[in-house]
């Protein structure tokens, strides 16, 4: 798809900068998602997920 695209778009695209700052690796975003989860653990969250369903 690159060869339909102009070159103003292509610069825009290599240019972007995100306006939300995002983590360095996966390994900082899987540190993040998790924190919650092991903080909150002994507050009940164990129940709130075993309510829930799974359709597969």
């Amino acid at each position: 798809m690159l060869a339909a695209m102009t070159p103003q778009t292509a610069a825009a695209v290599r240019d972007y900068h995100s306006p939300i700052p995002l983590f360095t690796s996966g390994a900082e975003a899987a540190v993040h998602g998790l924190r919650d989860l092991a903080q909150n653990w002994s507050q009940g969250l164990a129940d709130q997920v075993g309510g829930m369903s799974c359709s597969w």
